[in-house]
């Protein structure tokens, strides 16, 4: 992965880091995700728990955790 698309950014440090940080925080800003991104967050979460509710049982990482990543 790091040949394909560089190291990410939790293994950067110093200038490397910051630069790439500066680049991508406009869209991930507490700002920006409390704006935009959380009642999309919100609806997508919600619309998987009521599949879940309505099945009465589900399991955790497949029928929760990765739809909720945009894996279904």
């Amino acid at each position: 992965m790091n040949r394909m698309m560089g190291h990410n950014l939790m293994r950067k440090e110093g200038e490397s880091h910051a630069s790439e940080r500066k680049t991508i925080f406009p869209t991930v800003s507490p700002n920006t995700v409390r704006k935009h991104w959380k009642s999309r967050f919100e609806k997508i979460t919600d619309e998987i728990l009521g599949r879940i509710y309505s099945n009465g049982k589900a399991e955790l990482c497949s029928q929760y955790a990765m739809p909720c990543q945009g894996k279904h």
